[in-house]
């Protein structure tokens, strides 16, 4: 009866141990870097990967890999995370495709409110510029009628 008490108790108390170890809600191991942590990562990790395969807005006197390479260590000081971190959360996440499709779907949604936003924002600078063009031709008139 002792053995099984003791059997029992020392079962629980590794499940207890196992149970801390882990994030409830996602099943994610604390040593792993957390989804929303890793959706705005992978979303960094996305621009630079588009730089790099776009390769036309660096300059020309740039390596991309070198360029790609000093952007990551910029995400990862940016998170205050290490490349050995980032590595074994993303392998993490690939070996649990559930859980990076997820990822992947909310870094789609950021990316693209992102680019919607940027291209508003350069929207209205146009209409700023036009009206600021319309203001000084309309000065311009002002002037040539003043004048004559």
């Amino acid at each position: 009866m002792k053995n099984l008490l003791r059997s029992i108790l020392f079962i629980v108390s590794i499940l207890f141990v196992l149970q801390g170890c882990i994030n409830k809600e996602e099943g994610i191991p604390e040593n792993i870097i957390q989804k929303e942590k890793m959706t705005q990562i992978l979303g960094d990790v996305q621009l630079i990967e588009a730089i790099r395969q776009r390769g036309t807005i660096l300059p020309k006197d740039l390596d991309p890999d070198e360029e790609s390479k000093r952007q990551y260590a910029l995400v990862f000081e940016k998170y205050n995370i290490t490349e050995e971190e980032f590595k074994e959360s993303f392998n993490w996440y690939l070996v649990h495709p559930t859980i990076l499709a997820d990822i992947y779907d909310h870094v789609l949604v950021q990316l693209t409110e992102d680019q919607a936003n940027i291209q508003s924002e350069m929207s209205a600078k146009k209409v700023k510029v036009k009206k600021t063009e319309e203001e000084s031709n309309q000065a311009q008139e002002a002037v040539k009628t003043a004048e004559e």
